[in-house]
């Protein structure tokens, strides 16, 4: 973080180092048969195709998927393939309440975020139909959402700074704005590593 503002000004490519410094820390750790990228999530609705918002880093399965688009700077993948998303951020900290609109820095916006992204929970798979040789059935999996991790370099606040009070605050507003939101993994660099258990 201290390099990448030390040699970068603008603020979107300070965004995409820093995102490419998270996403080489992954493939250094995953095996090969997950593929790091960034990008947008393609799922069916039942009025079409839709984008999901672009997302940092998106861990898919790199043996058996492929981006369905690929352009320069991110790829599509259809949500079939796509195992988890990462949330990169140069620092985190927790809002009031009070406020009309949560900042994007903030944990509160992850989490609304979240929310909106496990929702995307259907899948769809063609499978043999009765006949194997000739048929095919288009088949809906559904209940399965995309695991979610946020990484932020610092924390910022008195609420953010402290473990105890952090944790508490995600599990507040998590219970508060309810199901699907989750996340799996949050980890603060400055801070530690926080894990939602289910009870």
């Amino acid at each position: 973080l201290k390099s990448i503002r030390a040699v970068v000004e603008h603020s979107g490519e300070k965004g995409r180092a820093l995102e490419n410094t998270v996403s080489s820390f992954l493939r250094s750790l995953l095996p090969k048969e997950y593929g790091v990228s960034t990008g947008f999530i393609a799922y069916s609705t039942s009025e079409g195709v839709k984008l999901s918002r672009q997302l940092d880093i998106i861990i898919y399965d790199a043996l058996r998927g492929a981006p369905i688009v690929s352009l320069d700077s991110c790829h599509i993948f259809p949500i079939e393939y796509v195992y988890a998303y990462v949330e990169v951020k140069t620092s985190i900290k927790s809002s009031s309440d009070s406020v009309k609109k949560y900042p994007d820095n903030s944990v509160e916006r992850c989490l609304e975020i979240n929310k909106e992204l496990r929702g995307i929970n259907k899948r769809y798979f063609w499978v043999p139909g009765p006949d194997a040789t000739t048929t095919a059935i288009l088949h809906c999996q559904e209940g399965f959402s995309i695991r979610s991790f946020l990484f932020s370099f610092t924390s910022e606040g008195k609420v953010a700074q402290d473990p105890e009070k952090l944790s508490h605050r995600i599990s507040e507003f998590s219970e508060r704005i309810g199901h699907p939101v989750h996340f799996h993994g949050i980890l603060i660099a400055d801070l530690g590593f926080f894990q939602t258990i289910p009870i």
